[in-house]
């Protein structure tokens, strides 16, 4: 009996890639590199589970391999796909009953919801059956307090908030980020500039994201910094993205000369130092 970790460990070793880079590959070289696992592409949910990879004893398998998850008969199965649930997303009441079919205790790390812009949330009631199938058998382990308030008032009771696990990525109980007390000149930025998805409506991006982006350009532009941007979803969804822009020409500059993929956390904290 062992436990399984949900992991691509394959597509999280590919080498960092700048955007510019993107433009001179064919579209099977691009698919090969973004959409090679089964993982969603971006930044933050490799992250967090290169941080349960890097942490946890366990055999790494596709979540979609049941054959081999039958085979391994394991014991428990941890994974962090359920980071963000959501009515907007398909949930597949059959997949997961095939998962909770092969007796194992079925661990969600960093469990939590996109919200609707009104702040408001609700389950459907397959995703209410399935976790509370899950929660007895184990905690689940929530983002926050509010998550774990939102769950038990659908009767899901065994949670515990745990946080995002990319807090334990160093596994150093002391780890702290000292502040510096000068002015600083160099800055990484992260930003999710896809509005044409059904996460954000275009007036909800001019209103709140547009102006975040347009800041840091502007400090680059102006050279009053030294600005790294670090792409958070797949080529195509960037460029895409991008499109959109009404100044993508003074912006083409800057996405394609500091645009950069990381696809190992160990490659982005080290570039970020």
């Amino acid at each position: 009996m062992k436990t399984l970790l949900f992991y691509n460990g394959d597509w999280h070793r590919q080498r960092p890639l700048r955007f510019s880079e993107c433009f001179d590959m064919t579209v099977d070289e691009l698919y090969k590199i973004f959409h090679s696992g089964n993982y969603r592409r971006n930044t933050g949910t490799f992250l967090m589970t290169d941080c349960l990879a890097k942490n946890l004893v366990a055999q790494t398998v596709s979540a979609w391999d049941l054959d081999s998850l039958k085979e391994y008969k394991p014991a428990a199965i941890v994974t962090n796909a359920l980071h963000c649930v959501s009515p907007r997303f398909v949930f597949d009441r059959a997949y997961w009953q095939k998962i909770l079919d092969l007796n194992a205790k079925v661990v969600p790390m960093t469990f939590g919801f996109r919200y609707h812009e009104n702040g408001e949330y609700h389950l459907t009631d397959d995703m209410v059956y399935i976790f509370k199938q899950i929660s007895e058998r184990n905690e689940i382990g929530v983002r926050g307090e509010f998550v774990a308030e939102i769950l038990n008032g659908y009767g899901v009771k065994n949670v515990r908030v745990i946080g995002c696990h990319s807090l334990f990525y160093h596994m150093n109980r002391s780890f702290r980020v000292d502040r510096v007390n000068r002015v600083c000149n160099r800055i990484n930025f992260n930003f999710n500039q896809c509005y044409s998805d059904y996460f954000q409506s275009h007036l909800d991006f001019c209103r709140t994201s547009l102006p975040v982006f347009n800041y840091f350009l502007a400090l680059f532009v102006k050279r009053q910094a030294e600005v790294d941007y670090t792409m958070q979803t797949a080529f195509m969804k960037e460029l895409t993205g991008f499109a959109n822009f009404t100044n993508f020409g003074a912006a083409k500059n800057f996405v394609m000369s500091k645009g950069r993929n990381f696809f190992s956390v160990d490659d982005w904290v080290n570039a970020l130092k």
